[in-house]
């Protein structure tokens, strides 16, 4: 799938049409289960339990446009996780990971390289 991101992307319909067939929704419409989703990320914060991580490979990745989980609650995630890389996209929404695969996928593969197996 070719890397787009929003500035580069003048028709966001277009977008919209052409992630439809890989969320498996129209973008537009909101399944019911969304706004349960919503509220327990919401009621739940496990922040204090991210150092229990240590030792594990950890990347964080956040959009600026991401209207659901936005920058800041990725940065302390990273934060709190000793040893997590944090990487931000400036022109991505929350399908980041599909809207500029090549990006994320080239800081997985550079993550990859560098772990340490036991």
């Amino acid at each position: 799938m070719p890397k787009h991101h929003l500035r580069q992307t003048p028709d966001l319909n277009a977008l919209a049409i052409r992630l439809e067939p890989i969320f498996g929704h129209d973008l537009a419409d909101h399944p019911p289960v969304e706004m349960k989703q919503l509220r327990a990320m919401g009621g739940c914060n496990l922040t204090h339990r991210l150092r229990e991580l240590d030792g594990l490979p950890t990347m964080v990745v956040t959009a600026a446009h991401d209207i659901i989980a936005g920058i800041a609650p990725g940065r302390i995630i990273a934060e709190s996780i000793p040893g997590a890389t944090y990487h931000a996209l400036p022109d991505a929404g929350h399908g980041a990971t599909i809207q500029c695969a090549d990006q994320v996928n080239a800081w997985l593969r550079s993550s990859w390289a560098t772990v340490q197996l036991p």
